[in-house]
């Protein structure tokens, strides 16, 4: 007797007669249970491979809804204060950050500076993503300037740079940031500021996000601080020689420009932070980091002396070291040269 080769028995681990990205009937809720931008923007490599696989335009739940205003993977968008227990009847729901940066039923907050901020994402929902799908996406609308500011944008020998106040271990001191502008102004190139302010996040930790007052500084170049939209941002960024910001949204705003980003390092390590273009964080990218390499707020065993647990969140404003400056931060002399090898 002839034996039949055991693989044209057996019965197909998959459904061939199913076509990939096939549509299903319920449209598909990504909830991302987050209240910050960057968090947020960081979603959409995830937003993107749902709708390659599920064929279809996703519905995304969030806090900040503006994100996703002119973006081809997105149906439309629903205020995370406006979702209810009825949704999940309607909808095929993926809660994303449902466990990270979240307090628990002991009221610690749970870590998420020691991950990847876009496999949050992913991972949360059940797949992961390879490095060349790990980019971020942002889709401006229709951007328009005043004549002084169109005028100063159209001659892009500009750097922008981000002034902003965040964690302690996340904001750089005012004067770096006036020694940078007039170092980078006395090299010959002008400096855009940007920046707007934010309330408060809900979270143990979290701080009002402000920007530095410079409405008296004398500088060579133009502030837009607190006086533009996210579009105008982004065109500000993505038609600049160079950004420089510190872990912040502007740092993933500008990692969806193909702009040359000057990253300055604090407690969070740049792997879980530094944009992916072109399949790699070292693209277009120059991370600036301390003196202190020990990115306190992405290790856990800080977790463990402060919560005697590991499945907690440190107290990421603070050094966790116990040194009386953020010796992860750079010099803005440091800032400086790195930049300057950029730009000549």
């Amino acid at each position: 007797m002839n034996e039949v080769p055991f693989l044209e028995e057996a019965v197909p681990l998959f459904d061939t007669h199913k076509q990939r990205g096939q549509k299903t009937a319920k449209d598909v809720v990504i909830k991302i249970n987050s209240f910050s931008f960057g968090d947020t923007l960081a979603a959409t490599p995830t937003i993107r491979k749902l709708a390659e696989c599920y064929a279809k335009k996703i519905i995304v739940c969030t806090s900040k809804p503006f994100l996703f205003d002119h973006n081809p993977n997105v149906l439309f968008t629903i205020h995370l204060n406006d979702f209810n227990n009825e949704h999940y009847d309607h909808y095929e729901v993926f809660d994303t950050f449902n466990s990270i940066g979240r307090e628990d039923r002991s009221g610690i907050e749970k870590k998420y500076a020691a991950y990847d901020i876009r496999k949050i994402h992913c991972t949360e929902i059940g797949f992961d993503l390879r490095p060349e799908e790990l980019h971020c996406d942002y889709y401006p609308g229709l951007i328009e300037f005043s004549k002084e500011d169109q005028s100063f944008l159209s001659n892009n020998n500009y750097v922008v740079m981000h002034i902003g106040q965040n964690w302690p271990s996340r904001t750089w001191p005012r004067e770096n940031y006036v020694n940078l502008i007039n170092a980078l102004n006395s090299s010959g190139f002008k400096v855009a500021l940007v920046g707007f302010d934010q309330k408060s996040e809900p979270g143990q930790y979290n701080h009002d996000k402000t920007c530095y007052d410079f409405e008296d500084l004398k500088f060579d170049g133009l502030s837009f601080l607190n006086r533009t939209s996210l579009d105008q941002d982004y065109y500000i960024t993505k038609n600049s020689e160079a950004c420089i910001t510190m872990d912040t949204g502007q740092l993933h705003l500008a990692g969806c420009t193909d702009t040359h980003i000057i990253y300055m390092g604090a407690s969070v390590h740049p792997l879980w932070r530094a944009p992916y273009r072109n399949g790699s964080q070292s693209y277009k990218m120059t991370f600036v980091g301390g003196t202190c390499k020990s990115f306190c707020a992405s290790d856990p065993k800080y977790s463990v002396v402060e919560h005697s647990t590991i499945n907690s969140v440190p107290p990421l404003p603070f050094c966790l070291e116990g040194r009386p400056n953020y010796d992860c931060q750079p010099s803005w002399k440091d800032v400086f040269d790195e930049t300057l090898k950029i730009l000549k």
